[in-house]
């Protein structure tokens, strides 16, 4: 009994991660914007103006393309929804995204398979976008902000998909957002591990003076 089930999760695990791997690949390119040549202060200034406040800061073109790009997917996935065949049938792939799993080794995804896959793309969306930022040697306080606006995008994007933003980076997003004087106090509640890593990147003291 165990063994048709196996064979099927094993099926279905390979065509869940060719497509997610598919799809997922003009995303992880445009990423690597983000770790090629991160936003320096000079620039921001230059196109966003001295002390510009948060709602002057506008996305960098790599993530626009970004959420352009995911607002297309849901039409792409239509073949993949669970809908009834003319037939009265059912689609092959219809059920069996419980045996799916999820692109990090975690919990099974749940939902229809064309779900499972949105889900999927997102997941990895935001945890490479995630090891990228904190991958960057340093950031100035105008560049961190830079891309705490290109953050909050992909964030109003994914809300629009019924979706939303890993809570690693909805935190890192807080914290690259925070002024220095206010770190320490404004990160109460964060992961110790990424406030210890913005605090890095962003080259803040770690006590207050």
């Amino acid at each position: 009994m165990n063994q048709p089930i196996t064979s099927a999760q094993n099926l279905w695990g390979e065509v869940y991660n060719t497509t997610l791997g598919a799809i997922y690949t003009p995303i992880e390119a445009h990423l690597k914007q983000v770790s090629k040549s991160s936003p320096s202060d000079g620039v921001v200034r230059r196109s966003a103006g001295p002390d510009v406040p948060d709602f002057g800061f506008a996305p960098q073109e790599y993530i626009t393309q970004i959420g352009q790009y995911l607002m297309t997917l849901p039409q792409h996935l239509e073949p993949f929804l669970p809908r009834e065949q003319t037939t009265g049938g059912t689609l092959p792939w219809s059920g069996c995204s419980d045996l799916l799993p999820a692109i990090d080794g975690g919990e099974g995804v749940v939902g229809d398979l064309a779900e499972a896959l949105l889900s999927g793309v997102t997941r990895a969306t935001c945890k490479q976008f995630s090891e990228f930022i904190l991958g960057l040697p340093v950031l100035g306080s105008d560049a961190a902000r830079q891309l705490a606006t290109d953050i909050d995008y992909l964030g109003n994007v994914l809300e629009e998909l019924g979706l939303t933003l890993s809570e690693p980076l909805r935190q890192i997003a807080l914290l690259l957002r925070l002024p220095a004087e206010e770190y320490l106090t404004g990160s109460t509640g964060c992961a110790p591990r990424l406030v210890a890593a913005v605090r890095q990147l962003r080259n803040l003291p770690s006590t207050s003076s």
